[in-house]
């Protein structure tokens, strides 16, 4: 894993793609172009776990690009960070994975986060003067 990325471009091109196959599929069923009715029937349920894929991996890539999680928990074939591209002309957002020693750091800061909630939860409340 050591020197790899995700380029977001790739990720964000493969969720397009996977809405344009819903919308093709929704196309079909209302027109009558799916070949068989237990086809037609399936494709309700096709698309809305298509949705859910879609808006799973949307928020995903808003957490990695917010730097709160780790880009791996991203990082797929279709979205690997190739070698520089001159189609790319520098202006590809490149997320490379955390090395064992930023997993560490943010580990730590959300123990951090974590024990001051509790901490904020567990503090005695002020008496309200009446």
């Amino acid at each position: 894993m050591k020197g790899e990325a995700i380029n977001v471009a790739y990720e964000l091109e493969e969720l397009a793609a996977t809405l344009g196959a819903a919308l093709v599929l929704l196309d079909l069923l209302q027109h009558k172009g799916l070949p068989t009715l237990e086809i037609a029937e399936r494709v309700p349920a096709t698309v809305t776990s298509l949705l859910v894929l879609v808006k799973a991996r949307l928020e995903l890539v808003c957490k990695v690009t917010q730097g709160v999680v780790d880009p791996a928990l991203l990082l797929a074939d279709h979205n690997r960070a190739l070698e520089p591209s001159p189609a790319d002309d520098g202006q590809a957002l490149i997320l490379k994975l955390w090395s064992a020693a930023e997993q560490s750091k943010h580990l730590r800061q959300e123990v951090s986060r974590i024990k001051i909630r509790q901490g904020a939860s567990h503090a005695p409340r002020a008496r309200s003067r009446e």
